[in-house]
């Protein structure tokens, strides 16, 4: 059986993948440039920024598990236990202690 998905967020992603694995044909589709829909990493100045929805932890054993089975385990960057930072007009800033709303 052939089954088109619309969309290649991580919905779209995560669905294709199941499929496939359950022994589907699977088409994937998507609009823009990039898959991911939502979820993109970026480097600015030296540091990786997330953006997103949310992220996953890389000591969840079956998250290590799925990005090893799809070829990217190798990419996975643990956690330094640095503080988190945010890019504000410009500029790293520590993430604020108790509202966002100090930076505005």
């Amino acid at each position: 059986m052939n089954i088109t998905i619309v969309g290649a967020g991580i919905a779209g992603l995560s669905a294709a993948f199941e499929l496939q694995q359950s022994g589907f044909e699977v088409m994937l589709l998507e609009g823009s440039e990039r898959l991911g829909g939502k979820i993109l990493t970026s480097e600015i100045e030296g540091f990786n920024i997330d953006a997103g929805p949310d992220s996953f932890l890389t000591r969840d054993p079956e998250m290590r598990e799925l990005c090893f089975s799809l070829g990217v385990g190798d990419e996975l960057v643990p956690p330094t236990g640095k503080s988190a930072k945010v890019w504000v007009d410009g500029e790293m800033h520590n993430l604020p202690k108790r509202h966002f709303w100090e930076f505005l």
